[in-house]
């Protein structure tokens, strides 16, 4: 009996990695086999078993390459969630104005004008107070250096991320340098860590992170 056309399992090509050149490698076999039967006897059954292969092979390569193309789309669409994700936070945990200074001072662009350190801690422990974690901000010797407003706040948000409830995170300005405390176990670069020290390195200053504690090495040329 003939199997009827319910009876039939549908035929469905799998997406498989088939390399580029394998079907015009299978199609000019396919025409070298027709040469070769010529007319013999079995110049039919070759020709259909040629070209049979000819488009399987190359229905294969197009579904494999459609699958392929369609991958790469949902994956760029992921890539491009992912980015616009990281900047909301990124934008929600430093602000918009912070952050567009940061990558233009990333970028090559100017490091604005020289500001005291010291005033640039009172401010970053300013803002961080807002959200409920006590900064402690000792000025023993002021510096006035350009480029190290984005590392300094950094710094400074790295501790209190870190802090534990009803702690104190300590800046200390000093001669030379800026030191940050906190009483948690911090990781020890994180984002904020590592934004500040590329910050730093653009201003001519180096971060050194620590569990605890953070230093910030002033630049030689910075003005007392």
């Amino acid at each position: 009996m003939f199997a009827t056309a319910s009876d039939r399992r549908r035929v469905r090509l799998r997406a498989v990695e088939v390399p580029d050149a394998l079907p015009a490698a299978t199609v000019l076999i396919a025409l070298g086999a027709l040469l070769a039967a010529g007319g013999a006897p079995l110049h039919n059954a070759v020709a259909t078993f040629a070209v049979g292969a000819a488009v399987v092979v190359s229905a294969v390569w197009l579904r494999g390459k459609v699958s392929r193309l369609r991958a790469r789309r949902r994956a760029e669409a992921m890539h491009a969630a992912v980015v616009a994700g990281t900047a909301s936070r990124l934008r929600a945990a430093v602000g918009d104005h912070e952050l567009a200074v940061a990558l233009d001072v990333l970028t090559g662009g100017p490091l604005g004008p020289p500001r005291s350190v010291a005033a640039i801690a009172r401010e970053a422990g300013a803002a961080i107070r807002t959200s409920g974690v006590p900064v402690v901000v000792a000025v023993d010797d002021d510096s006035v250096v350009a480029g190290l407003d984005g590392a300094i706040r950094a710094l400074v948000r790295r501790a209190a991320a870190m802090a534990p409830a009803r702690s104190t995170v300590t800046v200390a300005v000093t001669t030379g340098r800026i030191e940050v405390r906190d009483e948690g176990s911090a990781s020890i670069d994180g984002f904020d860590g590592a934004l500040a020290r590329e910050l730093a390195r653009r201003a001519g200053a180096d971060v050194h992170l620590f569990e605890r504690l953070a230093v910030l090495e002033l630049p030689t040329r910075a003005s007392a």
